[in-house]
């Protein structure tokens, strides 16, 4: 009973002191002091340029390079990509596990051939390979 009695004076204790704070805070508003606004200072002279974000290319358009990497252990030789109308060739021979850029030319659509002569192997060739879905092509061989 004691602690009931106690619980509820601090219950009323507490209700008096927040309608004493809530009387008190409606009749004297609060003043906060504001900060001088600043100027913003020029861009320093110093500082780099910010970069222009690259536009999004369209992912049905052909690409104006692809990377030419031969995966295999034989030296390519005469890589070609291309439609009949237009072919772009490597201007030297891939040695094995290297890579290359090929710039293609204007290619009206995506899909292109590809025709390699591995030393040793073979020559390999594909008819369709999608160039606006792949940015690379792997040349294969034992």
């Amino acid at each position: 009973m004691r602690q009931v009695i106690l619980g509820l004076s601090c219950l009323a204790l507490f209700a008096s002191a927040g309608g004493a704070a809530a009387q008190t805070s409606f009749s004297t508003p609060m003043l906060q002091p504001v900060a001088p606004v600043q100027e913003a200072a020029p861009p320093d002279a110093s500082a780099p340029p910010r970069a222009k974000p690259k536009p999004k290319r369209n992912p049905n358009l052909p690409p104006a390079s692809i990377t030419v990497i031969n995966a295999s252990t034989a030296v390519a030789t005469d890589v070609t990509v291309g439609t009949e109308e237009k072919m772009a060739r490597l201007p030297k021979p891939l040695q094995p596990k290297a890579r290359a850029v090929l710039k293609l030319p204007r290619l009206k659509g995506c899909i292109v051939s590809v025709r390699a002569n591995l030393e040793g192997i073979g020559e390999i060739d594909t008819a369709e390979f999608n160039v606006c879905k792949e940015k690379s092509i792997r040349l294969f061989g034992t």
